[in-house]
């Protein structure tokens, strides 16, 4: 195989390494650092932003095969234009959910659960849903880089 393609190979891995390590060790550390009801608090946090990071997901997917297609093609202000106008609209459509629960985190989860656990996990969804915001601002970042075959941004 050309070194090139082992490049990329490696690159991808190591992203997903990565990835990996990142997402799941924030749970590891607050485990081993802090009591199991505050993991739960947590937990429940990270579980509710959980199912909106599906929103990233289907648009990077989606836009994926057009990245590639505007990337072979040679069209660079085309691909420009068309990442331009997918990371806006998936930061309306991903950032007012998040920041609905960033802002009234509280009372949606009182309404779900109990005063007790709505204090505890308020703050902390607050907290994350920072963080996926900007996680979902560099999904489509990633999924251009994949698409043009450059792991090394």
């Amino acid at each position: 195989m050309p070194a090139g393609i082992w490049r990329f190979a490696i690159g991808i891995n190591l992203i997903n390494v990565l990835s990996m390590v990142l997402t799941q060790s924030d749970r590891l550390l607050i485990s081993k650092l802090l009591s199991i009801q505050t993991l739960g608090y947590y937990a429940l946090a990270y579980n509710i932003l959980t199912g909106l990071a599906l929103i990233p997901g289907f648009v990077t997917s989606a836009l994926f095969p057009a990245f590639v297609v505007r990337h072979t093609g040679g069209s660079a202000s085309e691909m420009r234009a068309t990442y331009e106008t997918a990371t806006r609209a998936l930061m309306y459509a991903y950032n007012l959910p998040i920041w609905l629960l960033a802002i009234f985190g509280h009372d949606i989860l009182k309404a779900l659960t109990s005063t007790a656990t709505a204090d505890r996990t308020a703050p902390v969804l607050t907290v994350l849903a920072l963080g996926f915001v900007c996680n979902g601002a560099a999904t489509l970042a990633y999924t251009a880089a994949i698409a043009t075959g450059n792991t090394a941004i």
